[in-house]
């Protein structure tokens, strides 16, 4: 198992008040709270729906323009319009109480803290419009699958399939192919707003190598 690096429990004994506690349950509220005024707003016009996200997403250059809601409301973006949100919302509480159980509050309130600032300053800096909170939920998503790789999860409730795998997947279409095709703006987006999980699990991967390289030179 790759576990977080040693600063963050000396970063926890100074700077312990910053954990928020229940701080799964607040981003799912806030989830679900995008997806019922998405809901009243617009109902089932997928247009109008579009038109109201627009007012949400994190669009630098309204934020510089003085929209400055934009770096928060951007979280409340629903990942889905529709019934499945149902199972969005049932997995997002998965992800965080399951990282919540395995780090504890200060741990998973810095993770996130690190992605939403890295979000919005990239997002500023670069002129890199964000619209959703599914990059920051899938950088949750790839640190519990490096905490607990061969835990099996459904897909579509049927295909049984570890969440390695999945991760892989995800990975794949949101990083490793921006970074190949993306323009370069949005390639030093990417690299900033996962800062969080290179922060966090980059130390451990490196040791890890090291180890493995050492092995070999003695076996």
């Amino acid at each position: 198992m790759i576990l977080p690096p040693k600063w963050l429990e000396r970063a926890e004994k100074r700077f312990h008040w910053i954990a928020i506690p229940n701080l799964g349950i607040f981003l799912i509220a806030l989830q679900a709270m995008g997806f019922v005024f998405l809901w009243i707003k617009s109902g089932s016009d997928p247009y109008a729906a579009d038109s109201w996200k627009r007012l949400l997403e994190l669009n630098p250059q309204a934020v510089l323009a003085g929209e400055i809601w934009r770096v928060v409301t951007f979280l409340t973006i629903p990942l889905s319009n529709d019934i499945w949100m149902i199972f969005v919302l049932w997995f997002l509480y998965f992800v965080f109480g399951s990282l919540g159980r395995a780090w504890g509050d200060f741990k998973l309130t810095v993770y996130f803290l690190i992605a939403w600032v890295g979000a919005v300053v990239a997002s500023l800096v670069f002129k890199v419009p964000v619209e959703s909170f599914l990059f920051i939920e899938t950088t949750f998503f790839f640190a519990l699958a490096t905490l607990i790789p061969d835990y099996e999860i459904s897909i579509l409730l049927v295909l049984p399939v570890k969440i390695k795998w999945v991760a892989l997947f995800s990975a794949t279409l949101m990083i490793l192919i921006p970074l190949l095709v993306g323009d370069w703006a949005y390639r030093l987006y990417v690299l900033i707003a996962s800062m969080n999980y290179l922060l966090f699990f980059g130390p451990g991967f490196i040791q890890k190598i090291r180890l493995e390289m050492k092995r070999r030179r003695l076996g």
